[in-house]
Parts: structure tokens; C-alpha cells; sequence
């Protein structure tokens, strides 16, 4: 388990935190938490086989959060279904990319205008991770191509991972608003329906975590579970 505080996390990159950024950040330095690479949660579910490479870990990478955005509920639940199959030990939600190619879809720092969808999206999640855990959904009942799940059996002998039900972390990535701080409504509104928020404070070349907050209270990092070998 990782100790309550502090926490130095590896924060998801497009582009930079593949798996070989993370082994040779792991050999130097190794953080208490590595995020992947955000990946579209309808790209995966979909038949979007190169997004798997965004996925690929290894067992020294743990504890490991995959990232997914999107804007589609249902591809929201089945991309969490993958990632616990997969044996992610969390997962995170972006709710905060400004990208003009992510917002300008409805995704990301979009869904911060769209409070109702960002709320379906979180519960959708919370869902597919405790059916899973509690096996009420299998990843044979994803209706998933043949060589989506070969992948997803490929991926699984290369990290090592034997799944089985487990209930990964669920946690959402998310800013203080779009054009101006809305933050107190918006954490308000986030918090009831999550284990995790990462919030984050936008300001010039850089992000800053303001706050871990679990439930509706202000708290200190949680104690993170590490997946069951």
C-alpha cells in the first residue's frame, strides 16, 4: 500500500507517459503512483487496437491508473470493464483536458459545462467496476471483437496479470473550471459520486494538485490498495 502522504504521482502526458517513459522514470526514480495515457474510452471499446498500446504495463509499474475520456456512458462502462480485466489498479476519469481536439469533441474540460453527462459518465463507471468486481459482468459479455481479445490476452500474459473480480479505484481528473474558477459548485456537485478527485489548478506552464478529496470532505491521499497478484 502506498502511505497515506506524501504522494509523488507520475501524471498522465499524451504522448510522453507511454510504458517506456514510465519503466525508465520506475529505474530512476520511482514515483508512489504512475498514470498512463489518456486513452478514448470509445476508441477501446469500439475496436481501436493500436489504443491498447497506451495500456501495455508491467508488473513493476504498480500501483497503476489507466486514464480514459470521453463522452459516451455506455463506452465509458465497457472501457472500465477492459481496464479492470486488464488489472489496472484504478481508474481515472478525465474530466480537465483543454486540447481543442478533446473539447471541441465534448470531451474532457468540455463535460465541466455539462455537469448532468460528466455525473452519467462517473456513475456509468462506478457501475462497470463494482458489476466486475462482483461478477456480474464479464468481459466475454462485451461483445468485443476476436482480436480485441486476443490483445486483452496478450496484454494480460506480458504484465503478468491473472484476472480475476477486483474492484479498481475510481478517481476523476478535473479542473477549476473553463474560463473562470467555479470550483466550490463544481467540487460540490463532483464529490458525493466519487471515491477520488484530483483537482487541478490551471496556471501558466503548469498544473498544480490542489486537493485529494474523497466523498464530500476534504481529506489527505488515500491509502492506495495494490492489486492482488
Amino acid at each position: 500500500m502506498i502511505p497515506v502522504a506524501p504522494i509523488i504521482g507520475l501524471s498522465p502526458m499524451d504522448g510522453i507517459t507511454d510504458e517506456a517513459f514510465r519503466l525508465l522514470q520506475v529505474s530512476i526514480a520511482r514515483p508512489n503512483l504512475l498514470f498512463t495515457e489518456f486513452v478514448s474510452a470509445e476508441g477501446l471499446c469500439r475496436g481501436g487496437i493500436k489504443l491498447f498500446t497506451h495500456l501495455l504495463y508491467s508488473a513493476i509499474e504498480r500501483p497503476i491508473i489507466g486514464q480514459l475520456f470521453g463522452k459516451d456512458p455506455d463506452s465509458f462502462y465497457k472501457s472500465s470493464v477492459i481496464l479492470a480485466y486488464l488489472g489496472f489498479d484504478g481508474v481515472d476519469l478525465n474530466l480537465g483536458c483543454p486540447a481543442k481536439t478533446v473539447f471541441q469533441h465534448g470531451s474532457g474540460a468540455a463535460l465541466i459545462a455539462n455537469p448532468t453527462l460528466a455525473k452519467t459518465i462517473i456513475m456509468a463507471t462506478h457501475s462497470a467496476l463494482s458489476d466486475y468486481a462482483q461478477g456480474k459482468v464479464k468481459i466475454s459479455e462485451l461483445h468485443l471483437n476476436q482480436k480485441t481479445l486476443d490483445v486483452l490476452a496478450s496484454q494480460n500474459r506480458y504484465s503478468g496479470y491473472i484476472p480475476n473480480p477486483y474492484r479498481p479505484t475510481l478517481s476523476v481528473k478535473t479542473r477549476l473550471g473553463i474560463s473562470q474558477d467555479i470550483s466550490p459548485d463544481w467540487i460540490s456537485y463532483l464529490s458525493p459520486f466519487l471515491l477520488i478527485l484530483l483537482l487541478f489548478m490551471a496556471v501558466p506552464s503548469k498544473r498544480v494538485i490542489l486537493a485529494w478529496l474523497t466523498g464530500s470532505q476534504l481529506r489527505p491521499p488515500p491509502i492506495w490498495p495494490m492489486m492482488p497478484k
